[in-house]
């Protein structure tokens, strides 16, 4: 019998790739979005839902299902989130409570979430594992923390097992919409033939994983039948910040420049993923900089 699973945000960034890997698979999906996809997908059951009520109510549209992956999330894209609090509460919050409820009521044997690294307190530990100190920032953070909070809980209640994957920086394949973060800032100042403008000494590194190791990552979760708790889902290998405008400088033949102070100059986004290398035979495919330079292949 194929097993069945609930996708939440199946057309997102990270979750397109999780998508194409299930399908590679054979399960039949249930995949939740607020817009209508693109693409026709075979075995493909697609459901509409808007998170940013908080409402779960097309969860009671959905079969029994044996697994449940979480990625519909928002994320800011500006640098002042207080604007967004309602929205991050209601979508990365009151979603995923209500969903991890479902999960413990439903007979759902394992639920995945994708998290994040936005809560860890700063400054940073040298190399970040999955037992990092938190201290959640700010009103998307916050919401993240309680997101993986809602899953461990409703999971040790529920009896089901919880997964959270902390992810760093995704890449995708394609030239899908990036999230706001540096590299996309920076490849919109290439194509207009800008400078490229670094703060600070560019010695702040990050770590950028391809979405199709992500996806991959979700298979071998789904895949190891014990398989629970957090790991730290990466490339094993960063990127300082002067590195990666090179790289976005060479695609595009612009300039770099650097200036002003850097206010997390000192952030080493050194992550450590030999808990998933262990536990889940996941190994990357791609390095940060192999990964930066597949989407940019694409663009140029």
């Amino acid at each position: 019998m194929t097993d069945r699973i609930l996708l939440t945000g199946g057309t997102g960034l990270v979750g397109i790739a999780i998508l194409k890997a299930l399908l590679s698979k054979r399960f039949k999906i249930f995949a939740t979005s607020r817009n209508p996809p693109t693409e026709e997908y075979k075995d493909v059951e697609w459901v509409k839902a808007d998170l940013s009520s908080g409402s779960t109510d097309f969860l009671s549209s959905i079969p029994p299902v044996r697994y449940v992956i979480h990625g519909a999330a928002f994320v800011p894209q500006q640098s002042t989130e207080e604007d967004y609090r309602g929205i991050c509460e209601a979508v990365n919050s009151d979603s995923s409570e209500r969903l991890f409820s479902w999960c413990s009521t439903n007979n759902v044997e394992k639920a995945i979430l994708l998290s994040t690294y936005a809560f860890l307190r700063k400054p940073l530990e040298p190399v970040i594992h999955e037992n990092h100190p938190m201290d959640p920032q700010g009103p998307y953070a916050l919401s993240k923390y309680q997101s993986e909070q809602s899953l461990m809980r409703h999971a040790r209640d529920g009896g089901y097992l919880p997964v959270a994957l902390r992810l760093s920086s995704p890449v995708p394949l394609k030239s899908q919409q990036l999230h706001n973060n540096v590299l996309a800032k920076w490849i919109q100042s290439a194509r207009e033939h800008k400078v490229i403008n670094v703060f600070g000494t560019g010695l702040r590194c990050q770590d950028f994983v391809s979405t199709s190791d992500i996806a991959q990552a979700v298979l071998k979760c789904l895949s190891t039948p014990h398989s629970q708790g957090i790991y730290n889902i990466g490339s094993g290998r960063s990127l300082h910040m002067e590195e990666l405008a090179t790289i976005v400088a060479k695609s595009f033949s612009a300039d770099i420049h650097f200036s002003g102070v850097d206010v997390n100059e000192n952030d080493r986004s050194v992550i450590s993923i030999e808990k998933a290398r262990t536990e889940l035979a996941y190994q990357p495919t791609q390095t940060s900089a192999q990964a930066v330079m597949s989407f940019l292949s694409d663009l140029t």
